[in-house]
């Protein structure tokens, strides 16, 4: 079978014929051929509307900015339009294509990929169509707000290493594949990796990209996947129920993390992650807003919580991080309590005592800490103070549940950063003591036998 080069579900290599013979590719009268608009159109990327009643360059302009993944540009040295081809070929791996007029260029990509899909849909496997839609998804990645962040990017990559690459579903002809083809294989994948509901989804949505890809593209005419029930497939998920004890501090561990953070800050004053850490318990601060919160957030009457610390991962480099909005993209306002302040200020002193000159609240001589900083000196508190080894998160859920218990939940989301649901949801836990629960039970009883 022929093994197509899918480095980009666009830019695969031309075949010679294709190339000699592009004078009878393209069209030579001005209107689009019936087959090429009913392919596009088959393809979900015009519609019947665009066919009838747009003229032909809005319909080449629409088709060619999802298929065509390098610009067309007109060159004043030699008065010609300029776009590119892959070609592994050549050391930069395209080739240029150009055209007098542009028109003329557009129509023959147009043809060019409709031959392309129609030649290779036939011998695609699903590992191929796979490399198309990272390509196709590549072009959106970026950091930022409504870009595909790097990191998920990666974990696309790394999913399918670990759970597709491989299998002999990976091989597959993608147009031999039925709905119960992928069913069985999911079901196979679930059993054999232990896996979550969570990270099913998580595949759920890399079979709906693919086989959606291989639609818009024409490389199937009927999608499979449509009609996938992922329903019994949960069924065969692992269950995991962490008990709430894991998941928050209750008070005596509270205590016993507060009073070891002022033990270190007494012994390190200049080691500003035990600040970090003692904010994020009088606030829920994420791990990511305490690493970005500067000193123009601080007024006399609110901390102002508009930033955020955003850690990117690449395939091929080390780390970054950026500051940008926080997770929710919007800003809230915490209010300024005395404690707060006096936080606040031991921190200013230790900037002033150290010739620290930062925009950033938690900043030493070296500059900003970062959050995976800050975690880590929570993991070493936690074992300081004698308790099992929590996150920055987990503080964030006691808060949260501590408050839950004096105002509304809609009140709480909005302190947070919340959707009133998740808050519900994922941040109300039981942060009571034995003896707590016991007092609370003798009273309830009395009361229950005062009535009587």
């Amino acid at each position: 079978m022929k093994k197509t080069n899918l480095t980009n579900h666009v830019e695969m290599q031309p075949n010679n014929h294709l190339l000699q013979t592009e004078q009878n590719i393209v069209p030579k009268t001005k209107v689009l051929s019936e087959e090429i608009l009913s392919f596009y159109q088959n393809c979900g990327i015009i519609t019947m509307s665009d066919a009838v009643s747009s003229t032909v360059d809005i319909i080449m302009n629409k088709i060619l900015k999802q298929v065509h993944p390098y610009d067309i540009y007109f060159s004043e040295s030699d008065k010609r339009w300029h776009t590119y081809l892959k070609d592994d070929t050549q050391l930069s791996g395209r080739k240029q294509l150009v055209r007098k007029k542009k028109g003329d260029l557009e129509k023959y990509l147009l043809e060019f990929y409709h031959l392309q899909a129609t030649e290779d849909k036939n011998q695609m496997t699903y590992g191929e169509l796979f490399a198309i839609w990272l390509e196709y998804k590549k072009k959106y990645v970026g950091i930022g707000k409504t870009q595909l962040k790097p990191s998920t990017y990666r974990r696309y990559e790394r999913d399918y290493e670990h759970y597709i690459k491989g299998t002999s579903f990976d091989s597959k002809v993608i147009t031999t594949l039925k709905t119960i083809d992928i069913e069985n294989f999911l079901i196979e994948i679930v059993k054999t990796h232990n896996l979550t509901k969570k990270c099913l989804k998580n595949i759920d949505g890399y079979f709906k990209g693919t086989f959606l890809v291989a639609r818009k593209y024409g490389y199937l005419e009927k999608n499979p996947y449509e009609l996938v029930d992922l329903a019994p497939i949960r069924s065969f998920c692992k269950v995991i129920v962490t008990p709430d004890k894991d998941r928050v501090l209750d008070r005596e561990d509270m205590t016993k993390l507060i009073t070891t953070l002022h033990e270190k800050q007494a012994e390190k004053e200049l080691y500003v992650q035990n600040y970090a850490i003692e904010l994020a318990t009088m606030t829920g601060m994420r791990v990511g807003e305490l690493a970005a919160l500067k000193w123009e957030c601080v007024t006399e009457k609110n901390l102002i919580i508009k930033y955020s610390e955003h850690r990117i991962d690449y395939a091929d480099k080390s780390c970054e991080y950026y500051i940008g909005e926080p997770k929710n993209g919007k800003t809230r306002e915490f209010p300024m309590q005395e404690e707060i302040k006096t936080l606040l200020a031991k921190v200013r002193e230790v900037h002033k005592k150290y010739g620290i000159v930062s925009e950033y609240v938690f900043a030493n001589k070296e500059g900003r800490v970062n959050s995976h900083t800050i975690s880590c000196a929570m993991s070493r508190r936690c074992k300081d103070a004698g308790i099992n080894t929590r996150s920055i998160h987990a503080i964030r859920r006691t808060v949260s549940s501590y408050l839950r218990t004096f105002l509304p939940v809609a009140t709480v989301a909005n302190m947070l950063g919340h959707l009133e649901e998740t808050n519900d949801k994922h941040y109300n836990y039981d942060i009571e003591s034995d003896e707590a629960k016991t007092i609370c039970l003798k009273e309830m009883y009395q009361n229950f036998r005062n009535v009587a």
